[in-house]
């Protein structure tokens, strides 16, 4: 089903109506309560402000600000403004990509008091990450330290602290939208290779979508295929491999987005202006026809984003698509991330500014929309745009959310990677509520996050049991190299996964993780290869039952002393099953920089295991990292 009919049926299902808050009457009062009210009214504000305003200042109040790059001069204005009515505050605001913030405020690397990020999924990927952190991977319970910490990371996000919003649709030229048109309703379906409706982009339409680990415009378009699929069914198995197949279309930097228009309009007037010499000189009917199939182009980009562009690039308008299904909106958060009261109260008053009439005056006359969805002047046609808000598409919960960036940056991660897989006896157990081996399930996530990495990624595989191999716990069934590498006519991916899927009949014996565990370490460190990270990523589910075989001191010990930081070789864990030790999980991983994680169960151990084969370790290992680690 496609077409009005689908549309309606999308806005109908995903309508986004609700209760209105309105205000409650006061009761009457008498005219002194009045008199008192108003007196305690203003020595609260006293209170509250005397901080902020007055005639001297002994000392000026700071506001970090850190936005996402469009946003940025919007906060920029109303912090002027809001320096000039309060002399004793002083507002920085600053510009770096979300998902550093993201990563730096989990770390306590960089915490700015404000953070105003293009969408809320970096605000739920920051809180996820913290919640990770704070439980604890070994199930135990959270310190006061960890609490606090994971306690000042929840976010301000209710509807109301929106700043401003922008939905993310499609553009192309004003000829290409015409064509499209012509051809029916646009739909987000175009974007799916193999549907009739991607036909109607034809074989010369150039698609650009910012890298959706990166960018949340790109990750919101494959949400909403998502979305589509749960209306669609029949599309479902398209939608999950699109990602996979829109991998060629996702540039790494979204300034470069609209190249492409400027490329295929560019080109467009050098054909026509070689056919019009052509003409004069007699041209034939077979340079026409190669001038009919010019290069067009379509990208997928944020309405203020075209805003911005149109009012850059007068010549060559970009014009708005807007899929029947709607849209999902770019929500920029106001998060307040400060950790004193000073520093929290001025927040909440910088907000206020942004949210007073002068400051949605400023969000409406930068493009964007204002939480209730209404735009300013500029999103008109004149602007390739219209004023009417698409149907809303809501985001997808946190969870999915988490596991959908993990997937993006898996697509597009340089990786070099040596799986490590458990195959003792206990891997032969039944995974509950399934039909499958512990051995078999894992292999299918193995093969999936194999299959998922692009080209000139680098994997090896090893298993792992007790006497394996002669007295030997381990053995090398494929060794690392590029998966595009062909032996024999064969690639070393199909070498892989035909191993992986052997891997079920091999289960026998013991687990003899620390011969393993030092055995793929020094494989994978003996030829480093420059600019690529490598990482063991090993699934296992129990402890250590070798005792012939070295020590759990001596496993740590030689990893500290034989890891390289400025070439690191990291081992992470992922744990599943009762039998497992998380103590000994973590301190292997922690003496090489790497990460253990204990999963509840097998959807937990694949959004685990797909994010450390795609993980990147740090250049450099602190110091003091490995000095937690020997104190374990």
């Amino acid at each position: 089903m496609s077409g009005r009919h689908h549309g309606q049926e999308l806005a109908d299902r995903w309508d986004r109506g609700g209760p209105q808050h309105r205000r409650k009457n006061g009761q009457v009062r008498t005219i002194a309560g009045i008199v008192v009210g108003a007196s305690l009214l203003v020595s609260t504000a006293v209170g509250a402000y005397a901080l902020v305003s007055g005639p001297t200042c002994d000392q000026r109040l700071q506001l970090d600000v850190v936005a996402a790059a469009e946003i940025q001069p919007v906060l920029e204005e109303v912090a002027r403004g809001f320096e000039a009515e309060h002399s004793c505050v002083s507002i920085e605001t600053r510009i770096r990509p979300p998902a550093d913030v993201a990563e730096g405020i989990v770390n306590m690397a960089d915490r700015p008091d404000v953070w105003v990020p293009d969408a809320s999924v970096w605000v739920d990927y920051a809180n996820l990450r913290a919640q990770d952190g704070a439980a604890g991977e070994s199930g135990e319970e959270s310190t006061a330290e960890q609490v606090s910490q994971t306690a000042l990371l929840q976010p301000m996000l209710d509807q109301g602290r929106s700043i401003a919003r922008s939905p993310v649709i499609l553009g192309a030229a004003a000829d290409t939208v015409e064509r499209l048109r012509k051809e029916g309703e646009p739909s987000w379906t175009m974007l799916i290779p193999g549907t009739a409706e991607h036909k109607r982009l034809g074989e010369n339409t150039v698609l650009r979508i910012a890298t959706p680990g990166t960018y949340a415009s790109g990750l919101a378009a494959l949400n909403v295929l998502d979305a589509v699929a749960d209306l669609r069914p029949e599309l479902m198995d398209a939608v999950r491999d699109a990602a996979f197949e829109l991998r060629e279309s996702m540039i790494p930097d979204e300034r470069t987005l609209f190249d492409v228009v400027r490329e295929a309009e560019g080109d467009d007037k050098d054909e026509k202006s070689d056919e019009k010499e052509k003409k004069g000189k007699g041209g034939n009917e077979k340079d026409e026809k190669k001038d009919e199939k010019r290069k067009e182009a379509v990208v997928v980009a944020s309405e203020q984003a075209i805003w911005r562009y149109n009012r850059e690039n007068t010549a060559n308008r970009v014009i708005g698509i807007y899929p029947t299904e709607g849209a999902i909106a770019l929500d920029y958060p106001y998060v307040v991330t400060a950790t004193t009261a000073t520093g929290r109260r001025l927040a909440q008053q910088f907000y206020q500014a942004l949210t007073s009439p002068a400051g949605r005056e400023a969000i409406h006359a930068a493009g964007f929309r204002t939480p209730d969805g209404k735009g300013g002047r500029g999103l008109s046609s004149a602007m390739g745009l219209r004023s009417r808000e698409p149907a809303r598409i809501p985001n997808p919960d946190a969870a999915t959310t988490l596991r959908s960036l993990l997937q993006a940056r898996l697509i597009t991660a340089d990786t070099r990677a040596l799986l490590l897989i458990d195959v003792s006896g206990s891997m032969d157990r039944k995974v509950p509520g399934t039909k499958l081996t512990r051995a078999k399930a894992i292999v299918r996530l193995a093969e999936e996050g194999v299959r998922a990495l692009p080209k000139g990624s680098e994997v090896g595989l090893w298993a792992f049991a007790s006497k394996l191999d002669g007295d030997k716990d381990y053995r090398e069934l494929v060794p690392i190299a590029p998966l595009d590498e062909k032996v024999d006519g064969r690639t070393h991916k199909d070498a892989v996964i035909r191993e992986l899927r052997r891997l079920p009949r091999k289960t026998k014996g013991d687990t003899g993780l620390y011969d393993s565990v030092l055995a793929a370490f020094r494989a994978a460190s003996e030829n480093p290869v420059p600019n690529k990270l490598t990482s063991i990523v090993v699934f296992t589910d129990g402890k250590n039952e070798d005792d012939d075989g070295i020590s759990r001191k001596e496993l740590l010990a030689t990893l500290r002393r034989e890891f390289v930081p400025t070439q690191p070789v990291t081992v992470s864990i992922v744990g599943y099953g009762r039998d497992i030790e998380y103590d000994e999980l973590r301190e292997i991983a922690a003496a090489t920089n790497g990460v253990a994680k204990v999963a509840k169960d097998f959807e937990e151990a694949e959004r685990i295991f797909l994010s450390l084969i795609a993980r990147r370790a740090c250049m450099e290992c602190e110091a003091d990292q490995a000095d937690e680690s020997d104190e374990s």
